[in-house]
């Protein structure tokens, strides 16, 4: 199936939809208002794959530093979309999203600019995003810094919806290599930039919960992001300090095997509507307001 058929994404939770409504009087008066829109458009090919089920576990990654580097081959290539629950247990989303029309820089510059206004950050996904200030966002105005030193090492706080349930996470941007990612192969895969990062939850800020991995690489035709994410427990997460403490924080806040599982097919759905909604409208975006 080509993968850049697209299809209307129209379910959304009762709490989405309440959001949406709330993001659209919060935008209506903002210079980019204009970019909110409900329509949400995916690949029919990924709602597909989503729909077939959580993968085999041979299908899958664990956030080892042996199998997050497995994206770095020169013959790898990654699925269009999937999810699993993991032993330990881990919620595990995969991804590649194409930007048709885009570029690297468009990209970073959207790291930048979204998180200085929540407005700025309901126009990634309507229905979920609520805001994502960040911790040093005198840091991302620094032009003179380049987009590795404004980003790693600094913290957004969001506040987004996932399925139904509101999550306040600290997502702490990282160096790929700090998170294990070998710099030669790095170089050798012609990465042109990564928005990597571990995760936590907002009341315990110092205990990583997930490893997040998002590698984007720019083609003449338009940028491809690839994408993992864990959430939850698993042995190889103890390279990160204070990663032993997060299978109890995850049991201690309702995440069992079960809810794990469902939170990894409603981060895979977070996922695609959220980056090939933003796919959409990122070169016009940048076009009128890339110079800010």
């Amino acid at each position: 199936m080509d993968a850049r058929v697209m299809t209307p994404f129209t379910y959304f939770s009762l709490p989405m939809q309440k959001q949406f409504l709330r993001n659209r009087e919060a935008i209506k008066d903002k210079p980019y208002a204009k970019y909110f829109s409900a329509q949400m458009n995916v690949p029919l090919s990924a709602v597909c794959k989503i729909q077939q089920g959580p993968l085999p576990l041979e299908q899958t990654m664990t956030p080892s530093i042996e199998d997050i580097n497995r994206l770095l081959e020169a013959d790898f290539v990654s699925e269009e979309s999937g999810y699993a629950l993991l032993p330990g247990p881990m919620a595990y989303v995969q991804s590649r999203k194409f930007f048709p029309g885009s570029t690297a820089a468009m990209l970073k510059w959207w790291f930048m600019w979204h998180p200085l206004e929540a407005e700025r950050y309901t126009l990634w996904f309507p229905y979920a995003h609520v805001s994502n200030p960040c911790v040093n966002h005198e840091r991302l105005k620094q032009t003179s810094l380049s987009f590795e030193q404004r980003l790693y090492g600094n913290t957004f706080c969001a506040s987004e919806y996932v399925g139904d349930r509101l999550m306040h996470l600290h997502i702490h941007f990282q160096d790929p290599e700090k998170l294990g990612l070998r710099a030669d192969l790095y170089r050798d895969a012609k990465i042109d930039g990564s928005v990597s990062a571990l995760m936590s939850l907002a009341e315990q800020p110092e205990v990583p919960v997930s490893l997040m991995v998002h590698l984007f690489k720019e083609t003449p035709e338009g940028l491809y992001l690839t994408s993992r994410y864990w959430v939850g427990s698993h042995p190889s997460m103890s390279r990160f300090p204070g990663a032993e403490k997060a299978a109890a924080l995850m049991e201690a806040n309702g995440f069992g095997e079960a809810e794990l599982e469902t939170l990894a097919y409603e981060f895979a759905v977070h996922d695609l509507c959220e980056f090939n909604h933003l796919a959409s409208f990122l070169p016009e975006l940048y076009r009128e307001f890339g110079t800010d």
